[in-house]
């Protein structure tokens, strides 16, 4: 909790990251592919996931699991930063 807490307090996120935090928000807790989400790339993705920002899943089943397997969505700290903001 307190590293969530410092996380909240003092981290400042990329415009990237930002921009996919907020893209992100869209999908209302469904694991959407990276597809379905503008201007997110793999990279992006991956730096939200080292930070607890995001979690990765199977693909919810309205999407082609054969053509998107891997979903993404925001973790509970990443609703935390979507309502902070971008930064601290």
């Amino acid at each position: 909790m307190k590293d969530e807490e410092r996380f909240i307090a003092q981290e400042a996120l990329s415009a990237r990251e930002w921009r996919a935090v907020q893209e992100l928000s869209k999908a209302f807790g469904d694991f959407e592919p990276l597809a379905m989400r503008d201007r997110i790339g793999p990279l992006t993705a991956k730096s939200l996931l080292e930070k607890g920002l995001a979690e990765m899943g199977p693909s919810e089943p309205r999407f082609d699991r054969a053509t998107f397997p891997i979903g993404y969505r925001l973790t509970g700290l990443g609703w935390k930063i979507m309502r902070r903001g971008r930064k601290p």
